[in-house]
């Protein structure tokens, strides 16, 4: 138990720091978060993905897919798989240590991968 508590803090900890570094309103991204107003698992399928979001998520994934084009179109068409890579801790790590993450994906995707873990 106290093991989930420390993951969870450390997540919200790079979570307010992201706020910081790029002047979101922390209160405001926190409510969305533990409300999960938008993220819900009732909405995942209705997660839209762009095509910056789909190569984000394919190249953090397996950077080593020869077919990623046909990768894409599963993540696009296949709740369980599109879900397996937001929960991969890989890919989460990626988003974390990304400086740039907010330019590679979109909004709700980014907000996405902070929701299912708090």
């Amino acid at each position: 138990m106290r093991t989930d508590q420390r993951k969870k803090g450390e997540i919200l900890g790079s979570l307010i720091s992201w706020c910081r570094k790029f002047k979101i309103d922390c209160a405001v991204l926190l409510y969305f978060l533990k409300g999960r107003c938008f993220m819900s698992q009732t909405n995942l399928s209705k997660l839209r993905l762009s095509e910056s979001d789909l190569d984000f998520l394919v190249h953090a994934a397996h950077p080593e897919a020869k077919d990623k084009y046909k990768l894409k179109q599963v993540i696009k068409e296949d709740e369980r798989f599109r879900e397996s890579f937001i929960e991969d801790e890989k890919v989460f790590r990626r988003v974390v240590s990304d400086e740039e993450v907010f330019l590679r994906i979109s909004p709700p995707l980014f907000l996405r991968f902070f929701s299912e873990r708090l």
